[in-house]
């Protein structure tokens, strides 16, 4: 089984045993499947090929970035999972300013960008009025709490925002 298809299959076995515990006081708890074989497989079953095509770069977050990734690459975009190296932040700092799923992308010729998933509107404010008022010049862009730069072309901007619609 594929890396991909694991973690789909183990996102849904969650799902699965969350509604089996009950969604809350209010909600009834749902029958238990009949066994864990069982579940395994109809989670195989309801896998589509976007979710096995569209392997996560950075584990949890949004979502839309992970499923964007392949539209990003075949606009010539090389993604990455975001480290201190290329970021400068480490993991505890992006969870502070909100972050909850970010790629770094290049592009050759020198120039590339992040696509951020902020956890709230506000947060997302913050991050595009710091890029769009830095002295770095950069291109900015935003669809809903996402919001991605550009070192170089202001096309970088275009192609961003329309491959994260597609897949939103």
């Amino acid at each position: 089984m594929s890396k991909r298809v694991w973690h789909s299959t183990l996102g849904l076995a969650l799902i699965a045993s969350l509604a089996a515990c009950g969604g809350g006081d209010d909600e009834p708890a749902a029958e238990p499947a009949a066994s864990a074989e069982e579940s395994a497989d109809s989670a195989d079953d309801a896998v589509s090929d976007t979710t096995v095509t569209a392997e996560t770069v950075d584990e949890g977050g949004s979502g839309l970035i992970a499923a964007s990734q392949s539209c990003l690459e075949s606009a010539g975009m090389t993604v990455t999972a975001p480290d201190e190296s290329n970021t400068g932040m480490n993991d505890d700092m992006r969870a502070n300013l909100g972050i909850v799923d970010m790629v770094v992308w290049s592009k050759g010729a020198g120039w590339g960008g992040t696509v951020e998933a902020y956890g709230s509107s506000e947060q997302a404010d913050v991050a595009e009025a710091g890029y769009t008022d830095s002295d770095w010049g950069y291109e900015v862009g935003r669809v809903d709490d996402i919001v991605f730069r550009s070192t170089g072309n202001p096309d970088d901007i275009t192609e961003i925002t329309t491959c994260l619609e597609q897949n939103g």
